[in-house]
């Protein structure tokens, strides 16, 4: 496969780190990864590979704050900005692809910045993936902690308290292990304004599930203990799209694209048919 790298600069001046996959022949479609919090685009390989072996385009950024892109790690003034900067990057990759159909694969908390933007840029892509989807991240906190918290992103908005697991990333210990020890994660505490904004983020996505009405595919790990299952069930119970389907894979952790197999081929399989027939109705409705 080919790869690229580029830097996009953001609407406020920040640097994006930007990567794509292509395979050798002109691609069918192209995906567009939008990685989890702690993450960067770099960490799909599985993903990547299955995607340019069918004749695919995959295309990643590292969300300001992380990986390779600029910013103070794990903080974020505001939700939105992760939101603009897929438009800035989705509008770069359009260009490059021209007339291709588009889809969108939101991860864990990149599953919230996919929603926001589906919603907030409505038609700019042609089907969405949401995988770990993070709507009930955070439920069961106490009440008098979330609320602290909040007071905690007015008085102190940068402080940082809780650094995030990674042993419910996936059941394959050499990849959890390469996951510790990657350079490009930020393995200490995000700000508490960022806990915030996640928070947020996922109950504006919840009051607005109804106005989804683009294909949707959720895939969730059915032993997913950092991300509630229930979230994609609530997703694809909530939207309004007739096109939209649930798998749960059992027995598997947060990161089921990087799983063990075979619940990592079963998803991968299941993603490439549900493109297969999406990319084949997107071409149709463009002729």
């Amino acid at each position: 496969m080919n790869h690229q790298e580029c830097t996009l600069i953001a609407a406020d001046g920040t640097r994006l780190y930007c990567q794509s996959w292509h395979p050798e022949r002109p691609p069918r479609a192209v995906v567009l990864v939008c990685h989890g919090v702690a993450d960067h685009g770099g960490r799909y390989p599985h993903l990547v590979a299955a995607l340019v072996g069918r004749g695919y385009a995959a295309c990643a950024h590292d969300h300001r704050g992380h990986g390779r892109s600029d910013g103070p790690r794990l903080d974020v003034r505001a939700f939105s900005e992760y939101v603009e900067d897929l438009r800035t990057h989705r509008d770069a990759v359009a260009d490059v692809f021209p007339g291709l159909p588009l889809f969108l694969f939101g991860h864990s908390m990149g599953s919230i910045v996919a929603l926001e933007f589906v919603l907030t840029h409505p038609g700019a892509m042609q089907g969405l993936i949401c995988s770990g989807t993070a709507l009930l991240a955070g439920e069961g906190f106490p009440p008098a902690l979330l609320a602290l918290n909040r007071l905690l992103g007015r008085v102190l908005p940068r402080l940082r308290l809780v650094s995030l697991p990674t042993e419910g990333i996936s059941r394959d210990p050499a990849w959890v292990n390469q996951t510790r020890a990657d350079p490009l994660i930020y393995h200490g505490p995000g700000t508490v304004r960022l806990g915030n904004a996640i928070l947020a983020a996922q109950g504006r996505a919840r009051d607005r599930l109804a106005e989804v009405d683009l294909p949707l595919l959720a895939v969730h790990g059915a032993a997913d203990a950092l991300v509630d299952p229930a979230g994609a069930r609530m997703l694809v119970e909530g939207v309004s799209s007739s096109d939209r389907t649930l798998r749960l894979y059992e027995g598997a952790f947060h990161e089921v694209h990087n799983d063990l197999p075979p619940a990592r081929e079963a998803m991968l399989s299941d993603l490439l048919a549900w493109l297969d027939a999406h990319t084949a109705v997107a071409k149709s409705l463009a002729v």
